[in-house]
């Protein structure tokens, strides 16, 4: 969640009720922007352990999720094409930039 977010929110997030699994709730302590929202939405909680992140003005190609599924089995699972530090597999082509503000280095401090 959002630094800022008022205490009504935190509430109803709070009591929802998900069937799905653990639910865990995170707050930033520090405001983020979007990029930030969005790129830590989702924690994976194991190395087998995949999220889809899209926004909501987005099209996919119908076959976004073959091409997805492909290259984890290729480059996470497959030992001859392994590459160990793959973080994320990108839909987008490489000339779209929609932010143009170089994202700050993290530092653990």
């Amino acid at each position: 969640m959002d630094s800022k977010v008022d205490e009504e929110t935190i509430r109803e997030v709070s009591s929802f009720n998900w069937p799905h699994g653990t639910k865990t709730l995170r707050r930033r302590i520090i405001q983020g922007g979007l990029i930030r929202a969005v790129s830590e939405s989702w924690y994976p909680s194991s190395d087998d352990d995949y999220g889809l992140l899209l926004e909501d003005d987005i099209e996919v190609s119908p076959y976004y999720y073959l091409w997805i599924k492909y290259s984890l089995l290729a480059y996470h699972y497959d030992p001859q094409i392994y590459l160990p530090e793959l973080s994320s597999i990108s839909l987008y082509t490489p000339r779209l930039v929609e932010v143009v503000k170089e994202r700050p280095k993290w530092n653990a401090d």
